[in-house]
């Protein structure tokens, strides 16, 4: 269906695409590629090309400028976002100015292991070195689903099967473990996007000597 029918008072670009968007649409303009997904978009609210915004509210004539993604992200009105950010989790307030480049929002490091550096548990060279023959710590969050956005190189998606020495991580509903038995294995590469839904084991495998990098949203089930 096309989301001009659905969202008539919105101005929506040519390969944007609307899942569950809540508010007046008044006055709301929408650039192209752009992915909403159950989010609130309050009066006047702008969003340039390519932005994509998970489980947020933004505020009346807030803007996000263009390839900025928003998870569980609350914007004030009169707040924008300048382009290529990446928020999670973050309540900004009304009249406020975010610089572009911006990262903001939780990481994912183990907490009970020798180090929280990469180069001994992940095969993602996210130093340009690693140590580890395979990932250590496959993951699962019970009420967070992850959105994964493949930015470079080339990997696989190990996803279900039986975590293994399963341990919750201090978080409620946070697991890790020491690897995955079975489940299935999907290939990764630059354009990708995957959904990862809440309570399903997961691990990113990468060859040594690769890269795998990616963009990751996180919102509640």
């Amino acid at each position: 269906m096309d989301h001009r029918f659905r969202y008539p008072k919105a101005n929506i670009g040519v390969g944007s695409r609307l899942v569950d968007v809540r508010g007046s649409n008044s006055d709301v303009t929408i650039g192209k590629n752009c992915y909403v997904y159950q989010s609130t978009l309050a009066k006047g609210v702008m969003l340039k090309d390519g932005c994509r915004v998970f489980e947020s509210y933004l505020g009346e004539f807030s803007a996000v400028y263009a390839d900025t993604v928003l998870g569980a992200v609350k914007l004030g009105k009169y707040s924008y976002v300048n382009e290529n950010s990446l928020l999670r989790g973050v309540n900004v307030g009304r009249f406020s100015s975010i610089g572009p480049h911006f990262l903001c929002g939780y990481g994912e490091h183990p907490t009970n292991f020798v180090t929280t550096s990469p180069v001994l548990y992940s095969t993602r060279n996210q130093c340009r070195i690693t140590f580890a023959s395979e990932d250590r710590f496959p993951e699962q969050h019970d009420t967070i689903v992850d959105l994964v956005f493949v930015q470079s190189g080339e990997g696989v998606l190990q996803l279900g099967g039986t975590m293994i020495d399963k341990k919750a991580t201090g978080s409620p509903g946070e697991y890790a473990g020491s690897r995955l038995d079975g489940g299935s294995r999907h290939p990764l590469a630059a354009g990708d996007v995957i959904h990862i839904p809440a309570a399903v084991p997961h691990a990113f495998l990468v060859t040594k000597g690769q890269h795998l990098t990616y963009v990751l949203v996180k919102f509640p089930e």
